[in-house]
Parts: C-alpha cells; structure tokens; sequence
C-alpha cells in the first residue's frame, strides 16, 4: 500500500466513524422534532412552526452523510452477473473504468454544489431564515466524501492485478 493511499485510507476511516456519530445524533433530534410537533398537535390542537424546515434540514445532512456511509462499506447495489463471468482482466478494466467514472461525477457534483453555495449566500429559509447554504453543504461535504472513498477504491483496483469484490466480506452487498 502506497502512502498518499493509507493516508487516504485513514482519512476515510475517521470521517466514517465521525459521520456514524453525526448520522445517530441526527436521526435523533429528527425523532425529536417529530415528537415535539406530535406532543403539541395532540395536546394544545397547534402545530409548531419551525419543526417542517428543522425536519428538511436534518433529513437533507442525514441522506448525504448516510448514503456516505453505505459507499464506504461498499453497501452499494451493484449488478454484475455479466461482468462475473467475463475473464478477471476485463472485470479489473471495467471496474477501473466505472470507479473513474463514479469518482468524476462525485467531483462535479462537489464542484456544483460549491458553486451554489456561493450563489445562496444572501438568501434565507423562509421560515426560520436559515442560510441557504445549510441545506446545500451536505451535498458537497457527501461527494466529496463519498468521492474520496471511491478514490481508495480505485486507487486499490489500480495496485491489483485482480479485480476486486462488489462488496466488502461481511456486508450484503
């Protein structure tokens, strides 16, 4: 293993176990805000203002730090019953090839999503008047992220001679 890959290796490594932490406490105070509105639909016959923002703002960080998280223990779905039964060289190609592909998309949509983070800047929720970009930084923070981990992959695809696993052993995948 090369350093530049066990340095990334170990980066992807921590940012997981941060967004383990993250993803929990966020679906936490999700279940919360959700309780909070019931309790007062049920007992004061009022609905709180700000729980339907809270609720998209905690939603939008919990699917892209969540979905992060999938790609790093490589739960992705992935269908390769014609590429099992090519000859392991083409397998290695292709994979090589899909993760390159895979790693640019997450970079534009990183790079995207940055550029309108600057564009929002002035402008508010409607309700709790909440910086726009907060509900858009969870998409750049989950591709690059999600790149970085996609990275690893094809960097370990490019050090094998062998084609890699779909999935890692343990998961589903």
């Amino acid at each position: 293993m090369t350093r530049g890959r066990s340095l990334l290796a170990a980066c992807n490594r921590a940012s997981y176990r941060v967004c383990v932490v993250v993803t929990a406490l966020l679906l936490s105070a999700l279940v919360l805000d959700n309780l909070v509105e019931m309790a007062a639909r049920a007992f004061f016959d009022a609905s709180v203002v700000w729980v339907f923002e809270v609720n998209l703002l905690l939603a939008i960080w919990l699917y892209f730090l969540g979905i992060y998280q999938v790609y790093f223990r490589r739960g992705d779905i992935s269908v390769d019953i014609l590429l099992r039964r090519m000859p392991a060289s083409v397998q290695r190609w292709i994979g090589i090839a899909i993760d390159v592909t895979i790693v640019g998309t997450l970079l534009m949509i990183f790079w995207y999503s940055h550029n309108l983070i600057a564009v929002q800047w002035p402008f508010k929720s409607p309700g709790l008047h909440l910086p726009n970009p907060l509900f858009t930084a969870p998409v750049a923070i989950g591709s690059i992220l999600m790149a970085a981990t996609m990275l690893e992959r094809l960097l370990q695809r490019l050090e094998s001679p062998h084609p890699l696993p779909s999935s890692l052993p343990g998961t589903d995948g």
